[in-house]
């Protein structure tokens, strides 16, 4: 007889391994986030704490408006803490007051509780699938609701930064308030209906990349919040935050031996998803197709006469995804030889222009 010990203990390992990738730099960007940056194409001889284009200013405290978040949260499984929402939206506002002086302490002081730090896993299996195989699970992560609750005031003003300096590209409508999937639909609907009325040919590509949050290399993160111009105290919660992060497997009241998250952003947190746009934000910038962007679901598309040079421009285009993949720490390229390969093409003979 299995203990029940030993099954959440083999879980988590197997989870941990497919789920993630080594925390590896890519060699592109293998870069000390404290000395002078060689980027591509470009001579940079700043340190990248004063290579950011414009500053933010993080020195405020956060006020106890920011409290109104919690009107709109909805009620969840709290994490190791048994903290709930209830429990806030209840709460007197001089008590409300004393959770907003411990915000701020660690806002200032930049030393995250470690129950913060801390998920706890849920494999929830997936309707209609072998339950002997683990990729039909889904990990559902159970994390700190008190921490939830000042993530969403940090993520407003990290929104309100990336917003109002345009640092996420037009084309990515994921997590973004006032867009949506029906404006990338409407476009392609257009010119696919303007081909057709002109006798041409429309060749989308469809691109998704999967795991997407387990397989984000934090260090890439790092170069890009600082490059985005994310410094200061906002940038170093930002890097306490995803650091030395742990977690746990729990199989009904049987909770595994606890292990450090090497790699990816945090599932269920609440940055995690704008962490993930500014972490896909220079993808549409590697090819030169019209793209659309939502979360990590990708698509480009040519439009003309002549197909063989439609598909020319597409094999084109994945291979510069490909690349991106490769350079970002994505594991992507041999599922998108695969699709290379599905079109008729050559993957080993295309050439980056």
């Amino acid at each position: 007889m299995v203990s029940p010990e030993k099954i959440t203990n083999t879980r988590q390992t197997c989870w941990q391994t497919s789920s993630f990738s080594p925390a590896v730099l890519p060699t592109t960007l293998h870069i000390s986030l404290t000395q002078p940056c060689q980027k591509k194409n470009e001579i940079c001889n700043t340190p990248c704490h004063i290579l950011c284009r414009k500053t933010h200013d993080s020195t405020k405290p956060f006020p106890l408006m920011n409290y109104s978040a919690l009107k709109d949260t909805k009620s969840t499984t709290p994490g190791l803490d048994n903290t709930c929402y209830k429990m806030f939206k209840h709460m007197s506002v001089k008590s409300l007051e004393i959770m907003l002086r411990l915000s701020n302490k660690i806002w200032f002081t930049e030393k995250i509780p470690s129950s913060w730090l801390h998920s706890i896993i849920v494999l929830i299996p997936k309707t209609h699938k072998p339950l002997q195989m683990l990729s039909s699970y889904r990990p559902i992560s159970l994390t700190s609701n008190v921490c939830k609750l000042f993530e969403k005031m940090v993520v407003c003003r990290f929104k309100w930064f990336l917003d109002y300096y345009n640092i996420l590209t037009l084309t990515q409508t994921g997590f973004r308030q006032r867009r949506k999937t029906t404006h990338h639909l409407l476009r392609l609907h257009e010119i696919i209906h303007k081909s057709l009325a002109n006798k041409h040919n429309v060749l989308p590509v469809f691109v998704d990349v999967e795991k997407a949050y387990d397989m984000v290399n934090k260090t890439v993160i790092y170069l890009k919040l600082l490059i985005s111009g994310i410094t200061g105290r906002m940038f170093q919660f930002f890097r306490s935050f995803i650091s030395n992060r742990t977690f746990q497997v729990r199989v009904g009241p049987t909770l595994s031996m606890t292990k450090l998250l090497e790699n990816g952003t945090i599932q269920g947190s609440v940055l995690s998803p704008v962490f993930f746009s500014l972490m896909i934000n220079d993808l549409p910038n590697t090819i030169t197709s019209p793209s659309a962007l939502y979360a990590n679901a990708f698509c480009f598309w040519e439009h003309g006469s002549g197909i063989t040079l439609l598909n020319q421009l597409c094999q084109r285009s994945l291979t510069r995804v490909c690349k991106w993949c490769d350079d970002n720490g994505f594991e992507a390229r041999e599922r998108l030889k695969q699709a290379i390969t599905d079109l008729g093409l050559d993957f080993e003979t295309t050439h980056i222009l």
